[in-house]
């Protein structure tokens, strides 16, 4: 499958929105329960961290929030193509996690919300959706054949 360079980079740019909001949620929950356990060198480190992908993924979201209204007027194709990629891994991801001996009914629950998200994004209702990492797990293969990049 060929991928567009216009998805792949709409792709990239979500891609990174996603890998500053796990490290948050992870922050999160060292906060919480770890930083007490800390030393001063982690806690400074860990903070600089925070910091670091609070910027990312700021510059995440100004990416995208620039990026799909141009693309929507542009090639309004490659949003179309972006958000059919990610309605196939969420079909998949569905399709997989409902099989399993024991669903995760949640999981479940989450990939269908984002669905109708990827869904809106399709009709030109929304401009992305900021997926659930924790809940959702796309698989490596499909996800490498719908963008050419690495999950």
């Amino acid at each position: 499958m060929v991928v567009s360079d216009q998805v792949r980079q709409l792709e990239a740019h979500l891609a990174e929105l996603r890998v500053a909001g796990a490290f948050l949620l992870d922050q999160d929950t060292w906060e919480r329960f770890g930083r007490a356990h800390a030393s001063d060198q982690e806690i400074a480190e860990r903070t600089h961290r925070e910091r670091q992908m609070i910027e990312r993924r700021a510059a995440s979201i100004a990416a995208l929030d620039a990026l799909v209204p141009t693309l929507r007027e542009a090639d309004p194709q490659a949003i179309i193509a972006w958000a059919e990629a990610h309605l196939a891994l969420l079909d998949q991801f569905i399709a997989t996690t409902t099989t399993q001996a024991a669903p995760d009914a949640v999981a479940v629950g989450v990939a269908k919300q984002e669905r109708a998200g990827w869904e809106a994004v399709k009709r030109g209702e929304q401009p992305y959706v900021d997926g659930n990492s924790f809940f959702i797990r796309f698989d490596r293969e499909l996800y490498r054949a719908l963008f050419d990049l690495d999950p």
